[in-house]
C-alpha cells in the first residue's frame, strides 16, 4: 500500500523543476591554437504552452517548397572470393512528395549520400568493406546522375584513403563544389574540405587535425558533421563526436574559405546536458533546437542515450520511493512488478525541456531562447516568410523492454508545431496530428 501511495503521489507531482532552471547556456569557444574562451550567462527565456488556440495561427504561414529527396536501397548477393554475401547494387530513387520520379541501379560501389546540385545529383560511397581482407582494397566513388537519373559519369577516387569519410556536399554556385568529411584513425583524425569541379576533378583540398581546434582525439572516438551550409565567403558545420555510442560533443564549425578552421563553438548547460538535433541559419542568426536532460539523469563525464535512460530510471525509482538502487537494466522493476507506461510516461516527461536558441552566428553568443517542459526539440524548417517552424515531440506514452535489441525505452511522441516570425518572436503553436518515434 505504501508503494502504491507513494507512486501515485510521484504521478501527481508536477515536475517543473527542470524548466525553472533553463536556459543557462554556457559558450565554449576553441581557437585554432587550441586555446578555449568560456563564457556563462542567463539568457532571456520564453517558456511555450501547447495549448493554444488553433483559430490563432497566422494565415499565409508555410514551410519552404519541399525539396526532393532520394531513397538508397542495398542488395547484398554471393561473391567468388567469399563464403557470404556481399553488396551487390545500391537503387538509387528520386522522390518528390508522394510520387515516385525515377530510378536508377548502381553497381560499382555503395552509395552511401545523394546530393541535388545545380549541374545534376551527386553520389558517393565506396566499396564492400568486407573484401578488403581478401585483397580487394576499399575504394571511394564519386557520379553525377542527371536530373532525370541517367549516369553522366563515375570515377574512383583513388587519392582518397580507405578511412576518409565523406558527410555534406554544397553546391557553390559557380560549377563547383565543396565537399567536408572526415579521416584519419586514432590521434590523427582530421577534418577533411576538398573542392571540386563538376566534372569530378579535384581543385583543391585542406586537412585540419581535430587536436589543433581544441577538439577531443581519442583512439575510440569517431566524428561526423550531420549539417553544413554556406555563410557569407565561408561555412558553418555542425560536427559530432561519438565514442562506441556515447555522444561526447557537439560544436559549430566556423570554416573559412580555404579550408581553414577559423573557430568552434559549443552550447552546454550550466549542471545540464544539452543534446542538439538540428541547426538552420537565417542571415546572422543560428538557430539550434534540441533538448536540457536534469542533472540526475548525468552523473558521468560522456552522454549518450544509453546512460540517460539508466539515470533517469534510477532518478525516478530514488523519486518515487526514496529507495537506492544499483540500476542493472535487465533485471529493473517495481518491487516486483512490470513497468507500465502509465508510471514511466511521467518519469521521461519529468527529465527532458525541449530547448530552442537563437544565437548570433558569428560570435556563438545567445540572443534569445525557446523552452517547452516535458518535450523534446526536433526539426527546424524555413519559412516562405522569413520565419522558422519549430517541430516539438510530447511523449503520448512509452514502454520498457530491457530484453529488446533495437530499444530499453521506446515512446510515442505526438508533434507540435511552433511558428516565429522574421524578428524572431514566437507567434502561435499548434497540433499537427502527426507522431514520431521515441528509442533509447
Amino acid at each position: 500500500m505504501k508503494r502504491l501511495i507513494a507512486l501515485l503521489m510521484c504521478m501527481l507531482i508536477p515536475f517543473s523543476a527542470l524548466s525553472e532552471t533553463l536556459p543557462v547556456v554556457t559558450v565554449q569557444t576553441a581557437w585554432p591554437n587550441g586555446m578555449q574562451v568560456t563564457r556563462t550567462a542567463d539568457v532571456p527565456v520564453t517558456t511555450i504552452s501547447l495549448d493554444i488556440d488553433p483559430n490563432m495561427l497566422i494565415c499565409g504561414v508555410y514551410p519552404e517548397e519541399p525539396t526532393a529527396c532520394y531513397d538508397l536501397r542495398h542488395e547484398y548477393g554471393p561473391h567468388e572470393l567469399v563464403n557470404f554475401d556481399v553488396h551487390t547494387v545500391t537503387h538509387v530513387e528520386k522522390h518528390e512528395g508522394e510520387g515516385l520520379l525515377w530510378g536508377v541501379d548502381i553497381t560499382d560501389y555503395r552509395v552511401e549520400n545523394a546530393w541535388e546540385m545545380s549541374e545534376g545529383v551527386l553520389l558517393w560511397g565506396a566499396t564492400d568493406w568486407s573484401l578488403d581482407a581478401y585483397g580487394v582494397p576499399r575504394t571511394h566513388w564519386i557520379s553525377l546522375l542527371s536530373h532525370e537519373g541517367e549516369v553522366l559519369w563515375s570515377h574512383q577516387m583513388e587519392e582518397w584513403d580507405k578511412l576518409d569519410d565523406l558527410d555534406v556536399a554544397l553546391d557553390n554556385g559557380d560549377g563547383t563544389w565543396t565537399l567536408f568529411g572526415t579521416a584519419g584513425y586514432n590521434k590523427e583524425k582530421q577534418l577533411l574540405m576538398r573542392r571540386l569541379s563538376a566534372d569530378g576533378t579535384e581543385l583543391s583540398s585542406c586537412c585540419t587535425p581535430m587536436a589543433d581546434i581544441g577538439l577531443e582525439a581519442m583512439q575510440s572516438l569517431g566524428y561526423n558533421i550531420v549539417w553544413a551550409t554556406r555563410d557569407g565567403d565561408g561555412y558553418l558545420l555542425h560536427l559530432r563526436g561519438y565514442m562506441y555510442g556515447y555522444e561526447s560533443l557537439s560544436h559549430i564549425l566556423q570554416v573559412r574559405n580555404d579550408g581553414a578552421v577559423a573557430q568552434a563553438i559549443c552550447h552546454d548547460g550550466d549542471k545540464k546536458r544539452y543534446t542538439w538535433e538540428d541547426v538552420c541559419l537565417i542571415g546572422n542568426e543560428l538557430w539550434l533546437s534540441g533538448y536540457a536532460v536534469s542533472l540526475n539523469s548525468y552523473e558521468e563525464d560522456l552522454q549518450s542515450a544509453r546512460t540517460e535512460i539508466s539515470h533517469i530510471l534510477r532518478d525516478a525509482y530514488r523519486r518515487c520511493f526514496g529507495w537506492e538502487v544499483n540500476l542493472g537494466l535487465f533485471s529493473f522493476n517495481l518491487g516486483g512488478k512490470p513497468v507500465t507506461s502509465e508510471w514511466l510516461t511521467p518519469q521521461l516527461r519529468a527529465n527532458y525541456t525541449a530547448l530552442l536558441l537563437r544565437c548570433d552566428a558569428s560570435t556563438g553568443d545567445v540572443l534569445a531562447a525557446y523552452t517547452v517542459p516535458e518535450c523534446l526539440g526536433g526539426n527546424l524548417t524555413r519559412d516562405r516568410s522569413g520565419g522558422i517552424l519549430w517541430d516539438v515531440h510530447r511523449f503520448v506514452d512509452s514502454a520498457y523492454s530491457p530484453a529488446t535489441s533495437s530499444f530499453t525505452i521506446a515512446a510515442t511522441m505526438q508533434v507540435y508545431r511552433c511558428g516565429f516570425d522574421d524578428q524572431g518572436s514566437f507567434r502561435w503553436a499548434m497540433d499537427t496530428g502527426e507522431y514520431m518515434d521515441y528509442r533509447r
